[in-house]
């Protein structure tokens, strides 16, 4: 019994490398999931915004745009989310000044046509820089944009 034991070998060097390698790349792949699911998150929280807005328009609580590219900016603040909603993925709460949606009317007085855009940004400097709707993915939450505060936006960005 003792010489089986003698025979026996355990982990050489090079299977200890191979499993640490294995590891640490699990371990990325984890981190790099977690952080696109972040990301993902923040859209959907920016299409929630975007809805509360729409619920707000039809219970007349925001004057639509009437003429042609006429806007409407309303701060994050003004919208009164859920409670999931108040802190971004990240963590960090939202800089009211740098967090609104657009709406704008891309028709006419009488055959109004509505586009809603979404700008976040959050404490930790996780953003979204002002986007329509439509294109709205996980690729263009970034770090520290430079997003303008909404009472500068009235004339940038949209025309």
């Amino acid at each position: 019994m003792k010489e089986k034991l003698k025979n026996e070998k355990g982990l050489t060097k090079a299977g200890l490398l191979i499993i640490m390698v294995l590891l640490i790349v699990v371990i990325i792949a984890l981190l790099m999931y977690f952080q696109n699911q972040k990301k993902r998150n923040f859209i959907t929280m920016a299409k929630g915004y975007i809805s509360d807005v729409r619920t707000l328009v039809t219970e007349d609580d925001i004057t639509l745009p009437a003429t042609y590219k006429e806007k409407v900016i309303i701060s994050i603040s003004q919208i009164k989310p859920d409670k999931e909603l108040l802190e971004s993925p990240f963590g960090g709460e939202w800089v009211i000044e740098k967090s609104y949606i657009i709406l704008k009317n891309s028709g006419t007085e009488f055959e109004p046509v509505y586009d809603y855009y979404v700008a976040l940004e959050d404490s930790k400097g996780n953003c979204l820089e002002l986007t329509e709707e439509s294109k709205l993915n996980r690729n263009l939450v970034t770090k520290n944009c430079s997003i303008m505060e909404y009472a500068e936006t009235k004339d940038a960005y949209i025309e």
